[in-house]
């Protein structure tokens, strides 16, 4: 009973600091000083930032109504958001943002191929003759093999098959991670190791349903309808990470002379994964 309480109160300090973050975030974007020329980037970052912004409150908001199944849903969705728009310290040398290119270039090749085909068999076809030209499907198609054949230059030892799957990609690089920081413990909350142990747990199962949610007992079938433990305490603080991770970025990247605020925000952002531990050795 003692562990249940300091969860819920843990919970609830966490609500409230990132509840903070997020106002602490909105001041920062505040700060920008916007002139008669935005440029492009400026406006996708702010854009970036909103679509951030509104994922955290509705994570604070499920986690009020003790919904972690459904936190996980929204958490796995700013990891994606992030992830695409190289916000989480994936930079274009990264070998597996390579390997997630090179495959979506074998993808385009299959289907343009496919396409190809279907024009050979059924030339007269008015719909293909229509929607694409011959010129537009062999374009798209050599675009791809000549990425394709740059990647294989760049790295003949890589096995695409291999990666083809995103649990196969997200285990690579958890097993490069475990590699590079022999502790687990050292490992960051904005760590693949945190994202893919969110990816493990069944994070649709508020839609599809999973043995670990219902089970038989004597008076019938139990439904457990919610979820509200340690793995909540893990959502919010990863959560937060995320948030403080990008606002950290637009200051630095903006020079809005934020240095000291984002040093003490860091400092929460150590206490919380602290205090994740000490849950975790409790639990």
């Amino acid at each position: 009973m003692e562990y249940k309480k300091r969860l819920e109160a843990s919970i609830n300090n966490l609500e409230l600091q990132l509840r903070d973050l997020l106002g602490y975030s909105q001041n920062t974007i505040e700060l920008l000083v916007m002139s008669s020329y935005i440029k492009q980037k400026t406006v996708y970052r702010i854009n970036i930032f909103s679509a951030l912004y509104q994922r955290i409150e509705g994570i604070i908001v499920l986690s009020n109504a003790k919904q972690t199944n459904d936190i996980n849903i929204i958490l796995r969705s700013v990891w994606e958001l992030l992830a695409e728009h190289n916000f989480v310290g994936m930079h274009r040398g990264n070998l597996y943002l390579e390997i997630l290119a090179a495959l979506e270039m074998l993808g385009t090749k299959k289907q343009w191929s496919a396409i190809k085909a279907l024009r050979e068999k059924y030339p007269n076809a008015n719909t293909w003759q229509k929607q694409w030209s011959d010129e537009l499907i062999e374009g798209r198609i050599n675009w791809a093999v000549i990425r394709l054949t740059k990647f294989k230059i760049k790295h003949p030892t890589v096995n695409l098959s291999k990666y083809d799957r995103l649990l196969k990609r997200l285990e690579a690089v958890d097993a490069y991670n475990v590699a590079k920081y022999t502790n687990h413990k050292n490992l960051s909350q904005m760590d693949y190791r945190t994202v893919y142990s969110l990816f493990s747990d069944d994070v649709h199962s508020t839609l599809a349903g999973t043995i670990e949610n219902s089970r038989f007992t004597q008076t019938g079938l139990q439904v457990r309808l919610d979820k509200y433990d340690l793995d909540t305490v893990r959502a919010l603080t990863t959560a937060y990470s995320m948030l403080l991770d990008y606002i950290n970025f637009i200051a630095r990247h903006y020079r809005l002379n934020q240095a000291i605020e984002i040093k003490a925000l860091r400092v929460v952002e150590k206490k919380q994964l602290q205090l994740y531990k000490e849950l975790e050795t409790l639990a």
